[in-house]
């Protein structure tokens, strides 16, 4: 781990562990109201296949699965109390730096300044389809430990917008962002709090 790499924890974890409390605490209670409690599962059609959907043609998960007297219910865990922290800037060997601001974990927006019309995105998707997978372990011992959702990107002038869900994903995901992002051909990014919900 680098020095960059554990400054980002520092910062990022306290973000992470408040979404994971509420998360955790959303599923303790249906667990208290007798209900069945499924964990971040896979979001599906009504064939029961994983979707995929949007621009990235990726897959993604709910925050939770609730089924009781029969009836299912998938709940959206959205951490409203905020962190502050001074906005961190973090080059990568590429030349691409990421301008870190305070933000919800499950619900960030990613906004890039790119060199050309259209960045190379198989480094994005690749990062996201490593992260989305299951990772069970003792950051996240009772979850997933697994990326939520990335939404369609937004063109505005020179920069593209993403809407992120990190879900319970580890804090090593955001590292290994900003190393695929180095990788699309994007000269710099910041990461901050979304201006819509996910």
């Amino acid at each position: 781990m680098t020095v960059a790499d554990r400054r980002l924890d520092d910062v990022l974890a306290p973000l992470r562990d408040l979404h994971l409390a509420d998360l955790l605490e959303t599923i303790a209670g249906a667990l208290d109201r007798g209900a069945h409690v499924r964990p971040e599962p896979w979001r599906r059609g009504p064939d029961g296949k994983v979707l995929r959907k949007g621009f990235l043609h990726l897959p993604g998960r709910h925050d939770l699965e609730v089924v009781k007297a029969g009836k299912a219910t998938r709940p959206v865990v959205d951490t409203q109390m905020e962190i502050g922290f001074d906005a961190i800037e973090t080059p990568d060997s590429s030349g691409f730096s990421m301008a870190i601001f305070p933000f919800q974990w499950q619900s960030a927006e990613l906004v890039l300044e790119t060199r050309q019309r259209m960045p190379n995105w198989t480094p994005l998707r690749l990062w996201f389809l490593e992260f989305v997978q299951s990772s069970y372990g003792e950051e996240a011992p009772d979850l997933h430990g697994a990326l939520h959702g990335i939404g369609n990107p937004h063109r505005t002038g020179g920069k593209i917008t993403f809407k992120i869900d990190f879900g319970s994903a580890p804090l090593r995901c955001v590292p290994a962002l900003i190393e695929a992002l180095g990788q699309t051909g994007a000269a710099r990014g910041s990461l901050r709090e979304a201006t819509e919900v996910f």
